[in-house]
This record gives C-alpha cells, sequence and structure tokens, in this order.
C-alpha cells in the first residue's frame, strides 16, 4: 500500500494494522522531516517525493490512499492520474478531500 501524502503517518499507521503481516506500507512525502516522525512512529518504508510525479514504477502498488492532499498539490487530475499510474490493475484509491462548501467544520 502507498500512502502520498503521509506527512507524520498518522494514516499509514492505521493501514499498517491493518494490513498485519499480510502487506506492507510505504509513505511518501516532499518532506524528510515528516518521513523521519513517521519513522519514529512505526513507518519502515518511506521515500521523499511528492505529486504529480511519484518516484515509482508504473502498477506498483496494490493499494494508494491520499488523505487531504489533493488541496496541497497544484494540478489535482494530474496528482490523481499520477496514484493510478503506480496502481497496479484492478488494484484500489482511496482519496479524502476537503470540500468546497462554507460550513461551520470548513469555517473552523
Amino acid at each position: 500500500m502507498l500512502d502520498v501524502g503521509s506527512g507524520t503517518g498518522a494514516v499509514a499507521r492505521v493501514a499498517a494494522r491493518a494490513l498485519g503481516a499480510e502487506g506492507s506500507v510505504v509513505a511518501v512525502d516532499p518532506s524528510a522531516p515528516m518521513l523521519e516522525a513517521a519513522r519514529r512512529g512505526g513507518i519502515d518504508l518511506t521515500v521523499v517525493g511528492m505529486l504529480p510525479h511519484l518516484p515509482f514504477v508504473a502498477g506498483s502498488f496494490d493499494v494508494v490512499l491520499s488523505a487531504f492532499v489533493l488541496t496541497h498539490v497544484d494540478d489535482a487530475v494530474a496528482s490523481v492520474r499520477e496514484m493510478g499510474r503506480v496502481l497496479r490493475p484492478a488494484g484500489r484509491v482511496g482519496l479524502s478531500a476537503w470540500g468546497a462548501s462554507a460550513d461551520d467544520f470548513t469555517r473552523a
């Protein structure tokens, strides 16, 4: 599994627990200090990289996750395509993003 924009590894740690010994999680982030925090939190496989040019060959991962990253990239469409590029055929992508609506949660 690939966690794109992993930061300190919060999503990667949850995914690693869910996968157990059956899989592995790779955390990718443009910030080496954030990845160091992810390593301190138990994520062993970390790679410095950023969207829309992930440093992996096509079809490398069964699952690609990205939590609240798309608002931080210049080209969201190219970034989603890039996540699809590193995904194996019949793999799964899980994305979350902030909504565009104005409500009490987004104002907070």
